[in-house]
């Protein structure tokens, strides 16, 4: 239901524009009155039947209007709102004092709730990929079968062409090998692209997730959220990192490594069997290197938890912390983190390094989202 405000009244309409303004400003967001009054313009000259709802979704908020709503029965959670009444427009922060019925717009921002039904799980991701996956196999085996030219080219030129002197030949085998890996090449970089597209569509889909989950909790009545919480986001946003293309594009390249290995087992089984052997050691120390690396990035990661916990409660009230003589405790904290982390860095100087690098390149975005969620919750 559009508002009851008429494009005549041009006074009504900037009081309504301010009035929606002090509300979003409340809300901890600055949106001028002047760009909304043009956002409205804009909507009605479109013939938007609500043309404040559709202003509002122009700057990413997601609008309600009721005509007629008790101001003194409000819930805290639909509070702030805006009580559209022409020149008498304001924004309305608590529930009124005496009973009164007024037409109010509901405002908040809108958190995407359509692609929040698209599900984020690992096996709903890997199925959405699956027709990515299936162009990028069959880039890859073309890219493979391609690059099969090189050997053939060079057999053919040493066992048969050159002993018997066919140029003709020789320029026509170059010919066809530069072709072939020219094509090898598109191939290769196709498979590429198709991964990291599917892989960037992930990566926004799982970060507009978890941003999501961090704006709708709620923090009424408790702490705010400590170094743990950044910590494992800084931890997260490693790990999806990790998964990259170059993985992915191993990944799809096993199953014509299996077919190499039959080949070359065709051709004297004992070299395909000493190939297949070091295949499997090599695979068994990456899983025994990585599971230690799990292990001991379980231990930084609490050390550097305390440190972040630390650090945030001695700078977000050090009055309070002075008063209640808790100087020592926080100190002794911090300082069993700092040493935990160089005792088991010793040795190991790009972990430092890299622990360092993670805790300085994730501190200020995740701090911001804590601020903003803590600063939500009080309100």
């Amino acid at each position: 239901m559009s508002s009851p405000t008429s494009p005549a009244d041009p006074a009504a309409l900037e009081a309504e524009a301010k009035a929606i303004s002090a509300c979003l400003r409340a809300m901890g967001h600055v949106v001028a009155a002047s760009a909304l009054l043009d956002s409205w313009r804009m909507a009605e000259a479109e013939a938007a039947p609500a043309p404040w709802i559709t202003a509002l979704g122009r700057h990413g908020f997601a609008a309600h209007f009721e005509p007629q709503t008790k101001l003194a029965v409000l819930a805290a959670d639909l509070l702030p709102c805006v009580v559209l009444a022409g020149l008498s427009s304001r924004p309305l922060n608590t529930p009124a004092a005496v009973a009164e019925t007024a037409p109010v717009l509901f405002i908040r921002p809108r958190l995407d709730t359509a692609e929040s039904a698209i599900p984020t799980s690992w096996p709903a991701l890997l199925a959405s990929w699956k027709p990515m996956v299936v162009r990028a196999a069959l880039a890859g085996g073309l890219a493979n079968v391609l690059a099969l030219a090189a050997p053939l080219f060079s057999a053919q030129v040493y066992d048969r062409v050159l002993p018997h002197g066919l140029l003709d030949s020789l320029a026509a085998l170059a010919g066809l090998f530069l072709a072939a890996a020219l094509f090898e090449q598109v191939f290769r970089r196709l498979r590429g692209l198709f991964v990291e597209d599917a892989l960037h569509d992930g990566n926004v889909r799982l970060a507009m997730d978890m941003h999501r989950r961090i704006l709708e909790t709620r923090f009424d009545g408790a702490a705010a959220p400590s170094g743990h919480l950044m910590r494992m986001l800084q931890d997260f946003d490693a790990i999806r990192d990790g998964f990259g293309a170059a993985a992915v594009s191993l990944l799809a390249d096993l199953p014509f490594m299996a077919l190499f290995l039959f080949g070359l087992f065709l051709c004297d089984p004992m070299i395909a069997l000493a190939v297949f052997a070091l295949n499997v050691v090599v695979s068994l120390s990456t899983f025994i290197a990585l599971h230690r690396q799990k292990l001991l990035h379980r231990e930084l990661s609490r050390a550097a938890s305390f440190r972040a916990q630390a650090a945030q409660e001695s700078f977000s009230d050090p009055e309070t912390v002075r008063r209640v003589g808790a100087q020592t405790y926080l100190q002794g904290r911090f300082r069993q983190g700092t040493v935990f982390v160089r005792h088991r860095c010793a040795g190991h100087p790009h972990r430092g390094g890299d622990a360092r690098h993670s805790v300085q390149a994730g501190a200020e975005p995740v701090q911001a989202i804590r601020t903003s969620a803590w600063r939500a919750g009080k309100r």
